[in-house]
């Protein structure tokens, strides 16, 4: 990460969220080769590992935080659940009446039998998914599984006084295409309240959970105020003739080395990504 960001700051400039409000509302210029950082969930090692890279180079960041986890831990995210209880329990096998049975006899089985029920989880309703993943864990658990959730709101609270933007990440991160236009609402009006309680004013801006919206999700964004909306969209965004309420990004991981990400971040680059993206998306549909 250290690396990366390295090459980020010689190479790019790296603005902060508030200017890409500006630049949105009233038209104010972006500086050539902008690029805006950000990180979803809050986690704790955000605070560990990204901050002290980013503060040591000065470069701004954006944290988007579901508002109804922060000082909640036993409200760890279902992923994490799911895959800690998947890793640990002592049964062979779990069957499910749609997935059939799924192995667990070694940990290369019970990894890739964690993926296909995390997978079958975004296909469900939000609150049939829960009700599903509860059910997994307690018939998969032998011991009570402990997630660490988000930073708490006392450490958001010196982050975004250190200069980290805190953005919305919804209350209880739900994928907003699996939830009620009224609970899209909520979600968004209510991670609003939130914030501004715990940080002293409101910010316009979400990311919506893995991404997930439809027009319906951006028009209700756009009745609460919302100026920008992030997705994981792969892509560039070019403010003025891009929909600032579903703006893409490019995700980096630990294997990104400098020069692959030069390359993703250029034209060329992030086409092959969208192309091989929407392959991999093709295979998984068979």
């Amino acid at each position: 990460f250290a690396r990366q960001m390295q090459w980020l700051a010689k190479h790019y400039q790296v603005v902060e969220m508030p200017s890409v409000v500006e630049a949105v509302v009233s038209g104010a210029p972006l500086p050539r080769r902008a690029v805006l950082i950000t990180f979803d969930d809050a986690y704790p090692d955000f605070l560990e590992h990204a901050w002290p890279v980013l503060r040591a180079l000065n470069l701004p960041a954006t944290l988007f935080v579901p508002t109804a986890f922060p000082d909640q831990q036993e409200s760890g995210f279902w992923w994490d659940r799911l895959y800690a209880t998947t890793l640990t329990s002592t049964e062979p096998e779990i069957t499910d009446i749609l997935l059939g049975r799924l192995s667990l006899h070694t940990r290369q089985d019970r990894e890739h039998s964690a993926r296909i029920m995390q997978n079958h989880v975004k296909s469900l309703q939000h609150t049939e998914a829960m009700i599903w993943v509860n059910d997994v864990c307690r018939r998969l658990a032998n011991q009570e599984i402990v997630t660490s959730a988000t930073l708490s709101w006392e450490e958001l609270k010196s982050l975004s006084e250190e200069g980290v933007t805190i953005g919305s990440h919804s209350r209880t991160h739900p994928l907003m295409t699996r939830i009620s236009n009224e609970q899209v609402r909520e979600e968004i009006s209510g991670s609003q309240q939130e914030r501004e309680n715990k940080l002293g004013k409101k910010f316009p801006i979400i990311c919506y959970p893995a991404g997930a919206y439809n027009e319906t999700t951006c028009s209700i964004a756009k009745d609460a105020g919302i100026v920008l909306g992030f997705s994981a969209k792969l892509g560039h965004n070019h403010i003025g003739s891009c929909d600032p309420l579903c703006l893409r990004r490019i995700n980096m991981t630990q294997r990104t080395t400098p020069m692959v990400l030069r390359g993703r971040l250029s034209r060329l680059g992030i086409y092959a990504d969208i192309v091989r993206h929407t392959a991999k998306q093709r295979l998984r549909s068979h």
